[in-house]
Parts: C-alpha cells; structure tokens; sequence
C-alpha cells in the first residue's frame, strides 16, 4: 500500500468515527427533546385541568353580571345612568391634567 492509500483509509475511519459520534450524539438530542416536550405537554394538561374550574366559575359571574345589570338598566334606568356618570366623573379625575408650556 502506498502512503497516499493509508492516509485515505485513515481519513475513511476518521470519518466513519465522526458519523458515528455525530448520529450518537442527535439521537441523544432526539431523546432528550421528546422526553421534554411529553413532560410540556403533561405540565399543561394538568394546569388547564386545574384552571377549568376557575374558567367556568368566571363565565357564570360574567353571565349573572350581565343578567343583573341588564334587570337593573329595565327596572332602575336612572339608577343605571346615574352610576354611569359617575364612574365617568372618577375617571375624569384621575386622568392627568394638561398646563399649557409656559415662555
């Protein structure tokens, strides 16, 4: 064998090794990133398992919420328009005022 087919071969294994390591190597990776991704998607099945509850319970306040407001806007209109102008005049007063520059 002449030098020239030694270092070929040589550079054959030494690429053959580095394949190797390398596909070793991406299917750790692989591994690793599927095992997260399952352990995510269980983390978030048992928050929204949790949380469903809580949703529920917040759209039947909204729900009675509106259902009152709108028995109080039949029943007591003035009522209604009287709170309104009021949380209109709270606003109103803690919004910043404006002083026009000075020279």
């Amino acid at each position: 064998m002449s030098q020239f087919d030694d270092m070929l071969s040589s550079s054959r294994e030494t690429a053959a090794a580095a394949k190797a390591r390398i596909e070793a190597g991406y299917g750790r990776a692989k591994a690793v990133t599927s095992e997260a991704a399952a352990k995510g998607r269980d983390e978030a099945a048992k928050l929204a398992e949790k949380v469903a509850p809580i949703v529920a319970r917040s759209k039947d306040g909204a729900a009675k919420a509106g259902n009152t407001l709108k028995t109080m806007a039949e029943q007591q209109p003035l009522t209604l328009i009287a709170g309104a102008v009021a949380v209109g005049a709270l606003l109103g007063t803690l919004l910043p005022t404006r002083h026009p520059p000075t020279d």
